[in-house]
């Protein structure tokens, strides 16, 4: 019984340690119809707010949007990557590219809107990954 509980504890920990990102889908799409998918994975543990989060499909091609809010008492420096894919899951190869990517710094208290636009009309569902970038000087 005694290594029973130590197993329990590390197993919790363990568990709590690799849980995942938190994921953040947008409620509605505007200005069109399909099946369109915007979400926003957030591997952060610091205070960042995800909000806003939308998606538009307007004029063949689809828009994701949504809103960071460093509610820290410091600057956060973070990276944003992200990717387009077509109704069959693949990944579409004008994302694919070395620009999928871009790194902020958020000030203290500070909030900003990222919009992105489909690189084709094939475009119908868009990711986004938030991770802190500490090599960002």
């Amino acid at each position: 019984m005694r290594y029973f509980i130590p197993a329990i504890s590390i197993a919790l920990f363990a568990l709590t340690a690799c849980s995942g990102p938190d994921i953040y889908e947008a409620d509605d799409i505007l200005h069109g119809t399909g099946d369109i998918e915007v979400e926003v994975h957030s591997f952060i543990e610091l205070d960042l707010e995800v909000d806003d989060v939308i998606g538009r499909n307007k004029l063949e091609r689809v828009s994701a949007q949504f809103m960071l809010t460093n509610d820290e008492d410091t600057p956060m420096r973070l990276r944003i990557t992200w990717s387009w894919r077509d109704a069959d899951g693949m990944q579409l190869r004008a994302a694919a590219g070395p620009k999928a990517e871009q790194e902020i710094v958020l000030r203290a208290d500070e909030s900003r809107t990222f919009t992105f636009t489909s690189p084709s009309a094939l475009a119908v569902k868009f990711t986004a990954e938030i991770n802190q970038n500490s090599a960002l000087r």
